[in-house]
């Protein structure tokens, strides 16, 4: 299963998928589905098994503007 980490700043996705990259963690950036209707229109995009490691990396980055885990 994948994970979506949508923000609602483009910036801050771009930042979030640079952190994943430098732990050598598999992402993608993707525009964010429009059903769920939420961000900037990106989102990144990596494995359920990283889930616990990516939320450690939004609660200790300073992501204001992250809105949500979504499975994809």
């Amino acid at each position: 299963m994948e994970i979506l980490a949508v923000f609602s700043s483009r910036s801050e996705a771009i930042r979030f998928a640079q952190i994943l990259e430098k732990k050598r963690i598999a992402r993608i950036i993707i525009s964010t589905p429009m059903h769920l209707g939420l961000g900037c229109g990106l989102s990144v995009c990596f494995s359920s098994q990283f889930n616990q490691l990516a939320q450690n990396f939004v609660n200790m980055g300073g992501f204001n503007t992250f809105v949500g885990f979504y499975k994809r």
